[in-house]
């Protein structure tokens, strides 16, 4: 299956029904067969915005509560905590008891893994155009920490304009990568899209392509 794009105003999550029509932003979705084959587009896609996205951010929510299960808690945030980088941090909700965490990267360096990022419930990447206050993210995402949602993306984009979200979902019959962003970066974001000869088609006919894949 070769690999295609849609481009569709305000913030649209593949997975989800809810959709956010804000005229400000705009959502790319890529398809393909398999997370495999979209990871060079990724990464190609990442060489290519460094200069001007210089700062990745990965942020991941546990989604739930461990606080009836202490054991539990002590070995998950030892795994999380062996393995941030030394300005990550992870920190608690103290009105929802949940962890989640943000671990910065350099656009250029990053070496997040696949794996690392198909829990698209709960993980997605940040870009930012220059060093930011990791707390005030985490404190604006903790409102909406037990999934990514419509909500929490809209909240961090409409309050940082400097934003672009990257997620990614690998699904039993394709895999999927969304870049959403201010709609001022559409036109470059497509074009560099055109540049790694990905093909854009129309939102109706995904259907098609990945039944025909």
């Amino acid at each position: 299956m070769s690999t295609y794009y849609t481009c569709e105003p305000g913030i649209k999550l593949h997975e989800q029904l809810e959709h956010i029509t804000d005229p400000g932003f705009v959502s790319f979705t890529l398809v393909a067969g398999t997370l495999q084959d979209l990871w060079p587009t990724w990464k190609n896609f990442s060489h290519l915005i460094a200069a001007e996205w210089p700062v990745t951010i990965k942020w991941r929510t546990i989604g739930y509560s461990l606080e009836q299960q202490k054991i539990q808690e002590i070995r998950l945030k030892k795994e999380i905590l062996s393995n941030l980088s030394p300005k990550g941090f992870l920190k608690k909700n103290e009105k929802t008891k949940i962890y989640s965490y943000l671990d910065p990267a350099y656009t250029k360096d990053i070496s997040f893994e696949p794996k690392e990022l198909t829990q698209y419930r709960n993980t997605m990447l940040i870009l930012k155009k220059s060093e930011q206050d990791l707390h005030k993210i985490w404190s604006e995402l903790s409102e909406y920490d037990k999934t990514v949602s419509v909500e929490s993306i809209s909240k961090v984009m409409t309050n940082n304009r400097d934003t672009f979200i990257a997620r990614f979902l690998e699904l039993d019959t394709h895999s999927i990568a969304q870049f959403i962003t201010p709609v001022k970066n559409s036109y470059e974001f497509a074009s560099i899209l055109a540049k790694l000869k990905v093909t854009e088609t129309k939102v109706t006919d995904l259907h098609e392509i990945i039944n025909n894949s």
